[in-house]
């Protein structure tokens, strides 16, 4: 069976629920101390790299495809999120309190 290509066009939300789906083991939020982020299943302080386009504007919640260690642990080609998404698209894992 062919599978239509049909685009998602400017609504990303249905994207970024998507990728947050595949890579939900590292996702990051904002950490407590307010410098950088901590991976929500490791805990590890990470960044975001300093050419990401996120960098300036530094989103709450993010899930990221690499780690990249130069002077710092940074993180790169990342989206977005809301940590809210977690428990919903990733129960067995994340719960609410």
């Amino acid at each position: 069976a062919k599978v239509p290509m049909i685009s998602c066009g400017a609504e990303l939300t249905n994207l970024a629920r998507c990728l947050c789906t595949a890579f939900y083991a590292n996702a990051a939020s904002v950490a407590p101390d307010g410098k950088g982020y901590k991976v929500e299943s490791s805990a590890l302080q990470v960044q975001l790299h300093p050419s990401s386009v996120l960098f300036q504007r530094r989103p709450k919640a993010v899930i990221y495809n690499e780690l990249v260690f130069t002077t710092k642990l940074y993180m790169r080609h990342c989206c977005i999120i809301d940590t809210a998404w977690l428990p919903e698209l990733v129960p067995d894992l994340y719960r609410t309190a």
